[in-house]
């Protein structure tokens, strides 16, 4: 056989024996899924027809239901506080 014949043989063999012994793909990995965006609350339908005079309505919507959530949040705290003063 000729030398470069040898060479290219040995090459292929040693790229075969090189392949097998290739380490396992990792799992996958779980990407967690993105915040799920929270309820919108009924009263605030109302504001989806913004999006006729070309404001974001959603993100309006949104804003609004977190300052309701904020408010309300407050109130509860208000009536907390204020039951202590109420009970004789």
């Amino acid at each position: 056989m000729k030398p470069s014949f040898q060479f290219a043989l040995v090459m292929m063999a040693a790229l075969a024996f090189a392949g097998c012994d290739s380490p396992k793909p990792e799992a996958k990995k779980e990407v967690p899924p993105p915040n799920p965006t929270p309820a919108l609350r009924e009263e605030t339908k109302k504001l989806e027809g913004a999006a006729a005079i070309g404001v974001d309505s959603k993100a309006l919507r949104r804003k609004v239901d977190k300052i309701l959530d904020a408010k309300d949040e407050r109130d509860k705290q208000l009536k907390e506080a204020a039951k202590p003063l109420d009970e004789p």
